[in-house]
């Protein structure tokens, strides 16, 4: 379980920015908490040297989450690449499922990233188009 200050991932494993900020483990544990208390969700971004590779949406740990069965085999080959070393950036937190899927959606469209390898979100909420 995460307390507060603490980054990386709940495996122990550290991932993301070395120099991370005290605001950013705030948000980081306010997030988590949140996500685990109330149920509602939060979308992310994992970053490398400011460009942004992955956007998703999750409850819980899932940001932080490198399960070789949660992700998918290009996220995996990229970050493997970059021996697990990258930012988790949470973009909005305190969300129903429906907005996180919108905002995750929105941000699939404008940064393209290239480990997000399906936008079946978009169908999820109606948008069809890519």
């Amino acid at each position: 379980m995460f307390k507060k200050g603490m980054s990386g991932n709940p495996n122990g494993r550290p991932i993301g920015s070395k120099n991370r900020t005290k605001a950013h483990s705030a948000q980081i544990y306010n997030a988590l908490i949140g996500s685990f208390k109330s149920g509602s969700f939060y979308v992310y971004r994992h970053i490398k040297g400011g460009v942004v590779f992955y956007v998703g949406k999750g409850s819980g740990p899932r940001a932080w989450d490198a399960g070789r069965l949660s992700r998918n085999p290009y996220w995996w080959e990229f970050v493997e690449s970059i021996k697990h070393d990258y930012e988790v950036q949470i973009v909005a937190a305190g969300l129903s499922e429906d907005e996180a899927l919108a905002i995750e959606s929105a941000l699939i469209n404008a940064n393209k990233p290239s480990c997000n390898i399906a936008q079946t979100n978009l169908f999820r909420i109606g948008n069809t188009q890519r």
